[in-house]
């Protein structure tokens, strides 16, 4: 039987520019390994991803960029 793998929680800081303005949110993810930082456009949406391994760095980050910060 194998031992179960050890999860790491990394915050995610996702940044979405529309027509409307600029939303940022920070969430908790667990997984084994920290993700990398990703960009996407959907429609109209550019959605930015940023991983942080502490949430102190998330938070300053998402400050320094403006926009509301509401956890999921």
């Amino acid at each position: 039987m194998a031992l179960p793998k050890a999860l790491f929680t990394y915050y995610c800081v996702t940044t979405t520019y529309e027509p409307t303005g600029k939303t940022v949110r920070v969430t908790a993810i667990k997984t084994e390994t920290k993700p990398h930082s990703s960009y996407s456009v959907d429609g109209k949406k550019n959605v930015y991803r940023d991983y942080f391994c502490k949430k102190e760095q998330a938070e300053r980050f998402a400050a320094e960029i403006g926009g509301d910060m509401p956890w999921e």
